[in-house]
C-alpha cells in the first residue's frame, strides 16, 4: 500500500511526497522521482504514528479508554 502525504527531503514540502509499494517515490511539489533501487532491501517501511494527548470527547460521549483504543 502506498504511503501518501509524506515529507520531501528534496524541496522541504511537508506532505507532497508519495512512497509507492515498490519503494519508489514521487514528489508532487518539486517533481522529483526516485527509482526503487535507492530503497532496495528496504521496501518494508516503518509505520509512523501520530503523537498527542488522549482524552474524552464529551460531544460524542466517548471516554478516554475508547479514544485510546482507536
Amino acid at each position: 500500500m502506498s504511503r501518501t502525504h509524506q515529507p520531501c527531503s528534496d524541496c522541504g514540502s511537508s506532505d507532497a511526497l508519495i512512497i509507492n509499494d515498490d519503494g519508489s517515490t514521487k514528489c508532487f511539489s518539486c517533481g522529483t522521482y526516485t527509482k526503487a533501487d535507492k530503497y532496495r532491501g528496504n521496501t518494508q517501511l516503518e509505520p509512523q504514528f501520530l503523537k498527542g494527548v488522549v482524552r474524552d470527547i464529551v460531544d460524542r460521549c466517548l471516554n478516554t479508554e475508547v479514544c485510546q483504543r482507536y
